[in-house]
């Protein structure tokens, strides 16, 4: 009689990873750079997961640790023919205090996308790609206020109340009004070339 081989999870994830695509369809036109999400990943693993017998979950908590909230996102395979037998990936992202042009609703949504982008790359074996840009929607860029001027004309930072001067960086330069109009299309506010930076900044190390 010939060896019965049962349901194993692992082994069932091992041929989903293995046939898994997900390009990185979307783009930063600011970072210029291309990055997937976690839609693009769910699309992707819909018909290998179907074929091999297993089922993917998301869910989230909240998490408070010390004066900061944590979005946790846990991804769970679960073999449909065993559902006993599961394999999970958690990643916990902290969700931003405060983004220009943002609603609080908006904040937790780009917390919930990171984190189960990086949930779901774990549990799948996928390289970890880019920011999604869930906070910078194209109604708050076109709601945009006009920058407030000295009296000489220069442009006012919305956060620092200093003049929007030209910006440079080595060899690099951009003008006062590139800075302005850059950082009102992507914050929906004109910001000066040290604060628009450390916003930068601020994003890339959430990334990580």
């Amino acid at each position: 009689m010939p060896e019965i081989v049962k349901p194993n999870i692992q082994a069932a994830l091992a041929q989903v990873q293995s046939v898994m695509q997900v390009p990185k369809n979307s783009y930063n036109a600011f970072g210029k750079y291309p990055y997937r999400t976690a839609e693009a990943i769910l699309r992707s693993a819909k018909s290998p997961c179907k074929e091999h017998g297993v089922i993917l979950t998301l869910s989230e908590e909240v998490q408070n640790i010390g004066e900061r909230y944590y979005i946790v996102s846990t991804a769970t395979a679960t073999l449909i023919a065993d559902p006993t037998q599961q394999m999970s990936s958690t990643t916990p992202i902290r969700e931003v205090e405060q983004r220009a042009g943002t609603d609080a609703a908006q904040l937790t949504g780009g917390a919930v996308s990171y984190a189960r982008k990086y949930a779901l790359c774990g549990l799948l074996a996928i390289d970890d790609g880019q920011a999604d840009p869930d906070v910078t929607n194209k109604h708050i860029r076109d709601a945009a206020p006009a920058a407030e001027q000295t009296p000489h004309g220069a442009k006012i930072c919305t956060e620092c109340g200093k003049p929007i001067t030209d910006m440079r960086e080595g060899d690099w330069s951009r003008s006062a009004d590139w800075v302005a109009a850059k950082s009102t299309s992507i914050y929906g506010k004109a910001l000066c070339g040290n604060c628009f930076k450390a916003r930068r900044q601020a994003e890339k190390a959430q990334e990580k």
